[in-house]
């Protein structure tokens, strides 16, 4: 809410500013006891009608508790308005006589009018148990006077006085002063304090309103704006012809905490606004300033301040914001209520005001927050001319939690207010009871008193009426109008006051409740928008059934008997929007129906409005095409798109995108009107698109003849129809040049030519312009590109060079291999066209004299691969013949070949690379290599501090003298260094294997193990147990086949070739069951044969498989326990020189390196995996 608030009137001041124009026809009116003459009789009429006592159980005493009492005031109007003065009049005095009644009943005074020139006393009742004294001073035109009594309720009962009231134009004002006669005042802004009171009215525009009518507001807005106010309008707006307000009896309070704050009569304190500074302003879905009810929240925070709320949410508004924060003391508003807040989800935020009510401890701070708190609602709501509704049981209303927003339009799940006001004995529906009563009050504040002038004796109050019966409200699906602008409309269905219809009587409504309430039916009524405008009893309405909406897509024309187009069905005359006099015969194709009693509304848009056109207005459209012929021509929808009707009566539609290209096969005609059928890319028939939605263009076909094209454009694009839109592009982001493009049809679509024809690379089908292509042959009608291999027949092949077969190469081509890139058809033939090694071209040839297989690119990832094989060959080409052959390998067994490029040409894998032995680049077939795996270990020393070491555990020179007697010597530190420096021998093709890794098996068949094993006495044949124990403890085949001849001295010694065991005396025998050792596994050197024997029983190895496989076991455990893997690593152990070493010998590992470089040989392989140490 802001500021302009306090200097606008609702529509409802307006509508009683209107009335007041009628009263003012009566200006020298007299009370029925002293006056009566003929112009008197009628108002008189009307005044004998308002003699009802009307019980009006919103307005509460001190006492709170249930009362029925009459008020009734007249209000004489006058020709002009008075500004104030500080002067009194001539011939003009006020008399003020303050009256102290007694302490058990409050005598009700009767005022009359007195004739001109006569002096106004003015008379103020002060209740018995008060000590102030209140005078009134009253300032009266010359011409006109006037007795005024104000009351103030007694604290035991109260007798209710008729009082007179001056209009706004005669500026009467109030001072605090006792005295018995006071010069008028200009009238003041200050607030009056709670213990007095005033005669100045509360207006119904935004501030705090009185808590009953005597309870004072101290809002300085408030008063800022009642001046304003009474400027513009009589404070009372009683009227001499019908009342404007009426009461109804209500219920009283059953709230305990309502009952509590009506009886402490609590000062609604002053509005602030503290608006952060970027704070959004974005209209409500119904527009700026046009909420639909408010949301009452709840901060759920137990520690916080109204000033920590507020100064939170203006730092953090791009989170959530509301409108304002209330608690017991302040109301400040922290933004606009025109426009929306972020504060319950967005069907919320779109349509209500959100305030937060902050917590605050105690029975009274509770009762004065909710009291601020209800009258923040009340006064929005009457602000924006929204009735009080509760939507808590249907999701209908202005008054709304935030859990009822949660349970009936979500995107929220907050249930505040519940849960605070549960922990406070408070609940929604005492929340709405006590808007309820504060709207009403500022209605009546707003209207002035209820009731015109009559006279009625003191009598006693009657009894309290039992409490009414709650309204019982219905869904409900019919218009109505107000037959009456007298008519009386209430806020909510339990108000006690309403207001006269006024302009409402001019306009038709929905309505979609209905209530029964103290045995009368009300409607409530809401505009086009569906935002409530109040509730009518049902004799005061004009109704009618409205059937639920239903969409329609048929078509009319505006007839000549058209009115207009209006803002809902069985609208008014001041609904109109247009007279569419301009319209008629016009086409309207609305798209939804309403049945009002009998007649159907159709609503739609014409002429720029949208809205409801009866259907005696309209005309049906013609119902089909005519005229229709065969055309050939093309078609694009514009940016915006095209209707597309579905039938030939135009009356099914569906949309196309903007930008679409379509065959037009046929044309027709409705009202003058040209339609173009048009058909997709498959030659699907879709519809009718009217002539100003496409752009036609004319068609011919070229040429129907096959031949191939290759795109030459770097922008060129394939759409699926010729010319097509951006979205009909088949290949989106794709550069397509160099791309073959083997066209089918060729047309002029206006002045451009389009081919069509297949990208065979991507098998796409469509459309390309024709300057983006170039045809290449004569005599193919198609070609692709492929990736194959071709060799050449043995009996030879003619290979062309040009594209149309014309020129070819000398002599035939004999087992010469090709790269195939190119495929093309001619009649029934295949040829492909072939590339040299080098990529070079080479030219066309028949597939007849090919010999063809798949190629494909495996990797380029480089690797090293050792050749296994005599029987491979070195290739210029993959899969070369005889003319291509560079090297046989039957003598690079071992060798490295350093490949960097791998294909699969058929079912085999083939190689390119560098052959390591020769320096030759070629191709070698895959199943002649076998991959190398080189691991680098780092060393823990420098290399010349494992030397160091190594000097200092004697190390030897074994060597032979000129006898053959084998001798050693202490080696010389530069013989160590020779012998132990990875980089002298790491790659020698056979000292490499002393890096061999020992500890993987290199999966070696039986087969060729067997032949390292002939003539090797026991061991003969057993190359499947070796190949066996490889594989379970993961131990070169080799190596462990190595060891074995080793032991058991190449298979003949006794411990291999098995004894008998005698358990009771631990020896050896020659009889019985024998057991085998072939490691010499726990052989000890002083009784070797017989402990051999014992761990060969002890394990079961009474085969000589078994004791291969057994034993390797143990050499898996015991020969790698200290991660010495290699014939390198168990001699110098470069993780910890000079330790754990095999051998003293320096060429032990040299020596056994040799003996497995040979076992490979043998069997024509190689080793595959190495590890190479690496010294710091």
């Amino acid at each position: 809410m802001n500021s302009k608030f306090f200097y606008k009137s609702s529509s409802l001041l307006f509508m009683m500013l209107a009335a007041h124009s009628t009263a003012q026809a009566a200006e020298n009116q007299v009370s029925a006891e002293t006056e009566k003459n003929d112009e008197t009789d009628d108002q008189n009429a009307s005044t004998a009608e308002q003699k009802k006592v009307y019980d009006v159980k919103q307005t509460i005493d001190a006492t709170a508790t249930p009362y029925n009492f009459t008020t009734a005031t007249t209000e004489n109007p006058v020709q002009e308005i008075t500004p104030v003065s500080t002067e009194t009049p001539a011939a003009q005095t006020a008399d003020v006589t303050t009256e102290t009644p007694a302490k058990t009943s409050v005598e009700e005074s009767v005022s009359t009018e007195t004739p001109a020139a006569q002096t106004a006393d003015v008379t103020t009742e002060t209740p018995a148990k008060t000590s102030v004294e209140e005078s009134v001073s009253t300032e009266t035109p010359a011409a006109q006077t006037e007795e005024v009594t104000t009351e103030t309720p007694a604290a035991a009962s109260v007798k209710e006085p008729v009082s007179t009231e001056i209009p706004a134009a005669a500026q009467k004002k109030t001072t605090n002063e006792s005295a018995a006669t006071v010069t008028p005042e200009p009238v003041t802004a200050a607030p009056v304090k709670t213990a007095e009171v005033a005669t100045k009215s509360v207006t119904a525009t935004k501030p705090a309103v009185a808590q009953t009518l005597t309870q004072q507001s101290s809002s300085n807005l408030t008063q800022k704006r009642a001046v304003t106010l009474q400027r513009s309008a009589p404070k009372t707006l009683s009227l001499s012809m019908t009342p404007t307000t009426r009461a109804r009896t209500l219920a009283a309070s059953t709230s305990e905490t309502n009952n509590f704050i009506l009886s402490q009569n609590y000062t609604v304190p002053t509005y602030k606004q503290d608006f952060a500074a970027d704070l959004p302003k974005i209209a409500y879905r119904n527009g700026v300033g046009k909420p639909e009810g408010v949301i009452a929240h709840e901060t759920a925070n137990p520690t916080s301040t109204i000033y920590g709320e507020v100064a939170y949410m203006k730092n953090n508004w791009n989170n959530a914001f509301v409108h304002a924060f209330v608690d017991d003391n302040e109301i400040i508003e922290t933004a606009d209520t025109d426009y929306l807040a972020w504060g319950a989800g967005p069907a919320g935020n779109a349509r209500f005001i959100h305030v937060e009510l902050v917590r605050v401890y105690g029975k009274e701070r509770f009762a004065k927050a909710i009291n601020n708190y209800a009258d923040y609602i009340a006064t929005n709501l009457l602000y924006y001319d929204l009735p009080v509704d509760s939507a808590e049981y249907d999701g209908s209303g202005t008054l709304w939690s935030h859990r009822a927003v949660s349970n009936f339009l979500g995107g929220t799940d907050h249930g505040d207010p519940y849960g605070w006001f549960q922990e406070n004995g408070y609940t929604m529906d005492e929340l709405a009871e006590l808007v309820t009563l504060k709207y009403n009050q500022k209605v009546q504040a707003l209207a002035g008193t209820t009731t015109p002038p009559v006279v009625v004796e003191p009598t006693t109050p009657p009894a309290a009426q039992p409490p009414a019966a709650p309204p019982v409200v219905t869904a409900q699906s019919k218009m109505a109008r107000i037959k009456t602008a007298t008519a009386p409309v209430y806020s909510t269905v339990t108000s006690t006051t309403a207001t006269p219809a006024a302009e409402k009587a001019n306009f038709t409504y929905y309505v979609n409740k209905k209530a029964d309430y103290n045995g009368k039916s009300y409607y409530l009524i809401s505009d086009e928008t569906g935002v409530p405008r109040g509730w009518v009893e049902s004799d005061q309405l004009t109704q009618a059934t409205r059937s639920s909406e239903k969409s329609v897509t048929s078509k009319f024309k505006i007839n000549a008997l058209a009115t207009g187009i209006y803002s809902m069905p069985w609208a008014m005359e001041s609904q109109k929007y247009d007279n569419l006099s301009s319209q008629i015969n016009q086409a309207f194709n609305p798209t939804k129906k309403v049945t009002v009693n009998a007649t159907d509304y159709y609503f739609g848009t014409i002429n720029g409005f949208s809205g409801w056109i009866s259907s005696k207005h309209l005309t049906a459209a013609s119902t089909s095409l005519t005229g229709i012929k065969t055309v050939n021509m093309y078609g694009k929808t514009p940016s915006t798109g095209a209707k597309i009707y579905t039938d030939i009566n135009l009356t099914k539609v569906t949309t196309s995108k903007p930008y679409i290209q379509y065959f037009i096969n046929k044309q027709g005609t409705k009202d003058s009107v040209n339609y173009y059928q048009v058909l997709d890319e498959n030659n699907k028939v879709l519809g009718w698109i009217k002539d100003n939605q496409i752009s036609q263009k004319t068609a011919r076909v070229l040429s129907t003849a096959p031949a191939p094209y290759k795109v030459t454009s770097s922008t060129a694009k394939i759409y699926s129809m010729p010319s097509g839109g951006s979205s009909q592009q088949l290949l989106v982001n794709q550069n397509l040049q160099n791309q073959y493009f083997n066209v089918i049809r060729s047309e002029k679509v206006g002045a451009s030519v389009w081919l069509k024809g297949l990208l065979p690379a991507t098998n796409t089908t469509g459309w390309m312009y024709a300057g983006h292509v170039t045809k290449q042959s004569d005599v193919f009608s198609e070609m692709k590109k492929v990736t194959k291999m071709g060799k050449t027949l043995s009996t030879g092949a003619v290979i062309y060079t040009d594209n149309n077969l014309k020129s070819y190469l000398p002599g035939a081509s004999k087992q010469v291999q090709h790269y195939v890139t190119t495929q093309a058809r001619k009649g029934d033939d295949t040829y492909y066209f072939v590339v040299d090694a080098q990529s070079k071209p080479v030219g066309w040839i028949n597939s007849k004299n090919l010999y063809l297989n798949s190629r494909k690119i495996v990797s380029y990832k480089k690797a090293v691969y050792s050749v296994t094989s005599p029987d491979g060959a070195l290739y210029t080409i993959a899969a070369g013949g005889p003319s291509q052959l560079i090297r046989p390998l039957k003598n690079d067994i071992g060798a490295r070949f350093n490949i960097v490029r791998t294909e699969k040409i058929g079912m085999s894998l083939w190689h390119k690379g560098t052959l390591s032995s020769t320096g030759l680049v070629g191709w070698i077939a895959g199943r002649y290599l076998a991959p190398v795996t080189t691991k680098v270990v780092p060393a823990a020393t420098t290399l010349n501090e494992a030397v160091a070491r190594q000097m200092t555990v004697n190390p030897q020179v074994v060597y032979a003298d000129q006898y053959g007697r084998t001798l050693t010597r202490k080696a010389t530190a530069s013989e160590v260094r020779a012998s132990i420096d990875p980089a002298l021998f790491k790659n020698d093709a056979t000292q490499k294997y002393q890096f061999l890794s020992l500890n993987s098996s290199q999966g070696i068949s039986a087969a060729k193990l067997n032949t390292l094993l002939e003539n090797k006495g026991i061991l003969a044949n057993q190359g499947a147990a070796f190949a066996e124990a490889s594989k379970l403890y993961n131990i070169n085949e080799i190596y462990l086949i190595s060891h074995a001849l080793w032991e058991t001295g190449n298979g003949t010694s006794q411990l291999s070739n098995g004894m008998g065991y005698h358990a009771s005396t631990g020896q050896a025998t020659i009889s019985g069951t024998k057991y085998y050792n072939m490691y010499g596994t726990r052989a000890v050197d002083n009784n070797a044969l017989n402990s051999g024997i014992q761990y060969a029983y002890q394990q079961g190895w009474n085969t000589p498989a078994k004791a291969i496989i057994g034993g390797a076991q143990y050499v898996a455990q015991n020969y790698f326990g200290n991660k010495q893997f290699t014939l390198y690593e168990m001699r110098w152990n470069p993780a910890n020189p000079a330790t754990h070493q095999y051998a003293t010998d320096i060429k032990w590992a040299s020596k056994n390196a040799l003996r497995i470089a040979e076992f490979y040989r043998r069997i024509e392989l190689t080793g595959l995996k190495y590890l190479i140490d690496q010294y710091k």
